[in-house]
């Protein structure tokens, strides 16, 4: 699980080189990640790496806006609020069911001019991994981590 966590945060480094990132000449002072989760500890742990060990590298504040519907939420204070996330819910968000395909078109049609979505510069998915197919149409980079056995469908 380490290796995994440590190859995110690498994952990272390695796009903002691909895409020309300097820090010297760059006046964007904040690295923003989303999050829709059903498991705390996913997102726990990629917060912590990103915290200790990204965070310093890229001389940048990181920040993760994480949106909950885990049972656990209340312990991390991040439970999601009916004025968090529209359109994927406890019960739609997690397979996106019954209409994946129309549950991603509504996601896109409200968020696509929400300047605080937009301003995220990467998408996070844990668990589901398959909650990242709503975000494609937004063309950000993602990190995918798959932290339980392949049943949550992917």
């Amino acid at each position: 699980l380490v290796m995994l966590l440590l190859f995110a945060s690498v994952v990272v480094i390695s796009f903002w080189s691909i895409i020309g990132y300097d820090r010297e000449t760059s006046a964007q002072e904040t690295l923003s990640f989303y999050a829709i989760e059903w498991h705390n500890g996913p997102i726990s742990d990629l917060k912590n790496i990103f915290e200790k060990h990204l965070a310093p590298r890229l001389r940048m504040k990181v920040v993760v806006h994480e949106i909950s519907f885990a049972t656990q939420c209340t312990f991390n204070n991040n439970c999601a609020r009916e004025d968090d996330v529209k359109v994927v819910g406890r019960d739609t968000g997690f397979l996106l069911c019954p209409h994946p395909h129309k549950v991603m078109k509504e996601f896109f049609e409200v968020y696509r001019e929400d300047p605080a979505f937009l301003s995220n510069d990467v998408f996070i998915c844990t668990l589901p991994c398959s909650t990242c197919r709503i975000f494609l149409p937004f063309n950000r980079p993602m990190i995918v981590q798959h932290p339980v056995h392949t049943y949550a469908g992917i």
